[in-house]
């Protein structure tokens, strides 16, 4: 069984910026009971290696890239299946 209580799913596209402020925040807190999963809606800027830099650095980041476009409730759907947490945070 799983120490992680709380998962935090996003789903995004084409919003690396605000995203990675979110993250920032995520990591400051240094809280050993929550994940975060990243969904790749089909982003076109940079999302895609500046994830790759955070869930290399980061054990409790989970960066997923399907590499195609898609809607928010599959990318939701998709981060879910990845999530491991006893709760879960969809974050648009």
């Amino acid at each position: 069984m799983s120490d992680i209580k709380l998962s935090i799913c996003i789903t995004t596209l084409n919003r690396v910026d605000l995203l990675a402020e979110m993250i920032d925040c995520i990591t400051e807190e240094n809280n050993k009971f929550i994940e975060v999963i990243v969904s790749n809606g089909g982003c076109t800027d940079n999302t895609d290696s500046v994830m790759k830099k955070y869930a290399s650095k980061y054990s409790f980041i989970k960066y997923v890239n399907p590499k195609r476009k898609m809607g928010l409730d599959e990318g939701y759907h998709i981060a879910l299946q990845e999530s491991v947490g006893e709760y879960c945070w969809c974050m648009p």
